[in-house]
């Protein structure tokens, strides 16, 4: 039974992982103003945690 059960789960996991080789990209369909505006986003958390220092320099 657990022989069973193992094998089912390995079977699923193996076509699940194999489903599609085409590349894929988070930036597909965005145009170039929607990908400049979240650059500048994480260019601002970026400059906000290293205006924020370590944790606990205070203490």
């Amino acid at each position: 039974m657990k022989s069973k059960l193992l094998f089912c789960l390995i079977a699923t996991s193996v076509m699940a992982g194999c489903s599609s080789s085409d590349p894929t990209s988070v930036a597909e369909g965005l145009d170039q103003q929607q990908i400049d505006e979240y650059n500048a986003m994480i260019a601002e958390d970026e400059k906000m945690l290293m205006d924020a220092g370590e944790i606990g320099d205070d203490e």
